[in-house]
């Protein structure tokens, strides 16, 4: 053996067990620098010189072999690699895409969000300048409040000193509204029962009282019942066995009696108005210890109503008169009663005894008065109770004195 023989030997081995472990089992089986590498190993089995330099040609084609199809793969690769878009640039082009519509919900949510904003804002404006409002009308208020205490006060003092009606009068009427409104009205009620002209009494009653309705016909006919008690007096003095004896009255007698007499008729002609429209049957309105004076009640509904303590020229042509009470103490004069539309059977009997038709009588109603006329209503009305008496209605004969 030529010497380096052994170095050269053990080279190739070394060459031929690298590239062997470089190719996979399936890249070697199948590619051609495999075979020529085979043969180079069968070559250097026979340990001939001449075997080995062969062998070494094989090997050297066959790297020249493996070089040739490694560079042909690389170039493949790269060609494959130019042929995919770069990730960046496909990434660039996505979002180069998007970028409109990005922008567009962008835009929204910011306008979205400041129209929210705003709205809040203006919301929060409102309700602090409601605040704001509220506190100013609650100060105005309590201010307004203090301020009327204040002159209320005053007022008072002022007609507690005075003994004219007048400033009394024109005080009080400045107290139409607000809180004092009512306490003014009874105060005025009060001062007008005080008064001692007629003229004064209306006036302040037309400030205070005017127009009368259901909601303050109460305060009126307490006001009427006064001024009927305080008459009452003076009446007894006036007439004597139903004779008129006025003249008698002594002078401040006399004012008083026709001072009264003047506020009576007035006060029952503004209740009358009230009493002749329809009302609710809880509408009961009670005119005990109350004398009614040259009044229109014609077609009033009085169901239910306590009786006045007189009738005094009233007008009750159609007037139902049913149920009444306190009838007891009712007194008719110069009265057309059997004018009415309805008498229960106590009270008929009763007006029968105590105010009968007169031959020459006169009376406030239009239709005229006649004994033939009182016998026929008579007749009419006693049927009407009988019937109702018969038919077990309340109404006949109820309410009755008590």
């Amino acid at each position: 053996m030529r010497p380096g023989l052994p170095s050269l030997l053990l080279s190739l081995a070394v060459l031929v067990g690298v590239q062997a472990r470089a190719q996979s089992p399936d890249a070697a089986a199948s590619a051609p620098s495999a075979q020529l590498r085979l043969g180079a190993r069968q070559l250097l089995a026979t340990g001939k010189p001449d075997d080995a330099a062969k062998a070494a040609d094989m090997l050297v084609k066959a790297s020249e072999i493996d070089a040739h199809d490694a560079a042909t793969l690389k170039a493949r690769a790269e060609t494959r690699k130019l042929a995919e878009p770069a990730p960046s640039e496909s990434g660039w082009k996505v979002l180069v895409d998007v970028t409109p519509f990005l922008s567009f919900v962008i835009v929204a949510l910011g306008f979205f969000v400041n129209n929210a904003q705003a709205r809040k804002a203006e919301r929060e404006k409102h309700a602090e300048a409601e605040r704001q409002r509220q506190s100013d009308a609650e100060k105005a208020a309590r201010e307004q409040q203090a301020a009327e205490e204040e002159r209320w006060s005053h007022a008072m003092a002022l007609i507690q000193k005075s003994e004219d009606f007048s400033p009394a009068a024109a005080i009080l009427s400045t107290f139409q509204n607000g809180s004092h409104a009512a306490l003014a009205r009874s105060t005025a009620a009060a001062v007008m029962l005080n008064a001692k002209k007629f003229s004064n009494f209306s006036d302040l009653f037309n400030t205070f009282m005017e127009p009368v309705t259901r909601e303050n016909l109460p305060q009126v006919l307490s006001l009427l019942r006064q001024v009927s008690i305080e008459l009452t007096p003076l009446l007894r003095k006036a007439w004597k066995d139903g004779r008129d004896e006025s003249a008698r009255l002594s002078p401040a007698d006399a004012d008083a009696y026709a001072r009264l007499t003047r506020e009576r008729t007035f006060l029952g002609a503004r209740v009358a108005t009230v009493l002749r429209q329809p009302r609710r049957p809880e509408d009961v309105v009670d005119l005990a210890d109350i004398g009614l004076d040259t009044i229109d009640l014609s077609g009033a509904d009085l169901r239910g109503c306590g009786a006045p303590v007189t009738w005094n020229f009233v007008n009750l042509d159609g007037a139902d008169l049913r149920d009444m009470r306190n009838i007891s103490n009712t007194w008719p004069y110069y009265t057309a009663w059997w004018h009415a539309s309805h008498i229960d059977a106590a009270l008929l009997e009763l007006l029968i005894e105590r105010a009968p038709y007169e031959a020459g009588m006169t009376t406030n109603s239009p239709r005229g008065v006649s004994a033939d006329g009182y016998a026929a209503d008579v007749a009419r009305l006693r049927a009407q109770a009988a019937a109702a008496a018969s038919a077990g209605l309340p109404a006949a004969g109820a309410g009755a004195a008590h």
